[in-house]
Parts: C-alpha cells; structure tokens; sequence
C-alpha cells in the first residue's frame, strides 16, 4: 500500500498546527516521526486516521499495490 498526503493543514482551535504538510511513503515503507513536545506528531497522526473533524484540509490517498495513485 503507498500512502501520499497533500498540502495538509490542521488547525486546532485558532493555531495552524500544520501547514502545507506534503509527503509519500511507498509501499512496504516504515517511517519514524521525531520531534520535541508540542512538534505536531499526535496531530499528525489522528490527520492521517481523519480525527481532526473538519479542522483540517488537503489531500490524502491510500492506493493498494499495483494501484495508480
């Protein structure tokens, strides 16, 4: 499966926490994210799950191997 987000932004409440996140991960792929406290990792996470609610905006596909994305 390859997973490829889009000019993704979150806001939580009045902050743009994310902005313009823009990245692929082909398939078979393992990906560690890093940063300090208050970085955006969790909220990242839940964008990619789709819990932000309507907070956040962009683009995000998820195609099976073989498939175009």
């Amino acid at each position: 499966m390859q997973l490829n987000v889009c000019d993704l932004d979150v806001f939580i409440g009045d902050s743009h926490v994310l902005q313009g996140l823009t990245l692929g991960i082909g398939a078979g792929r393992q990906v560690v994210v890093i940063g300090r406290n208050g970085a955006g990792k969790t909220t990242l996470a839940r964008a990619l799950l789709g819990l932000t609610g309507p907070s956040a905006a962009g683009t995000l596909t998820i195609a099976a191997d073989g498939a175009a994305a």
